[in-house]
């Protein structure tokens, strides 16, 4: 049953996409939970008038993410499902070398075979990879994502501690605007895989600093058995230099969301 309604959807999207003059292809790469690698992909085309973008498949990848062949299993899909090659104008993905090589990417492949087709790629996403990798030479900054990390996995494991951080939140912010409340519920890991994380990370650090020193100070000075991550993590958050980086990466990182 699951097969024959996915056949139906899959022939009205080509359908669809067959009645635009042009269209373009988002594809990138994923990997599901049985750590198979498999391409997801959004066909955008415009009816009547206005932009559509509609899923297209889930392609999953034999051998491995070169472009090359990427390239091969997007033809072989287009040649069965019936997408004219010829329209596919464009292309939208991440900044992977897979992707948008010169010399060997996904897009170098699809304008061999349609020299008018264009690749965009995602620039916050090269961005992000480009200050990630800056990052890595400046000491005090991985020293700030370490920490920042260490604070998300203090609650994110410990029933107790989230508790207790809500109660202080609730304390200390029922007073202020709805959007702040709902800001500084949760800590967020940073990953650098997932550019706005950075961004949403360093938002509950701002707007939920005067909670968080509340409950460390608890765990690591007032209750009976003192906790010695939260006594280690209020040394080095209290201090003025996390709190201007906190500040500053505050102004920069929503550049990049």
């Amino acid at each position: 049953m699951c097969i024959i309604l996915g056949d139906l959807i899959l022939e009205s999207v080509i359908q669809q996409t067959n009645t635009s003059k042009a269209h373009a292809l988002l594809i990138d790469e994923v990997t599901d939970v049985t750590v198979y690698q498999q391409v997801v992909t959004f066909i955008r085309s415009c009816q009547e008038g206005k932009p559509s973008t509609v899923f297209y498949r889930v392609i999953r990848l034999i051998e491995s993410a070169t472009g090359e062949n990427l390239a091969a299993l997007v033809k072989q899909n287009y040649e069965n499902d019936g997408p004219k090659l010829s329209e596919n104008m464009f292309s939208g993905s991440d900044g992977a070398s897979a992707m948008t090589g010169k010399h060997k990417g996904y897009v170098k492949h699809i304008i061999d075979s349609n020299d008018s087709h264009l690749g965009v790629w995602c620039v916050n996403h090269r961005l992000a990879l480009s200050i990630g990798d800056t990052a890595k030479e400046l000491a005090w900054l991985q020293k700030y994502k370490s920490m920042s990390l260490e604070v998300w996995k203090l609650f994110e494991f410990s029933p107790e501690k989230t508790r207790k951080l809500k109660n202080i939140q609730d304390c200390l912010y029922n007073a202020l605007p709805q959007q702040i409340k709902e800001r500084s519920r949760k800590f967020v890991r940073a990953v650098k895989t997932r550019w706005t994380s950075h961004d949403r990370s360093t938002k509950a650090l701002f707007y939920g600093f005067e909670a968080l020193i509340h409950t460390l100070d608890y765990f690591g000075n007032q209750v009976k058995s003192t906790d010695a991550t939260s006594l280690g993590l209020l040394s080095v958050i209290k201090t003025f230099k996390f709190v201007g980086t906190i500040y500053i990466l505050n102004e920069v990182f929503p550049v990049l969301s």
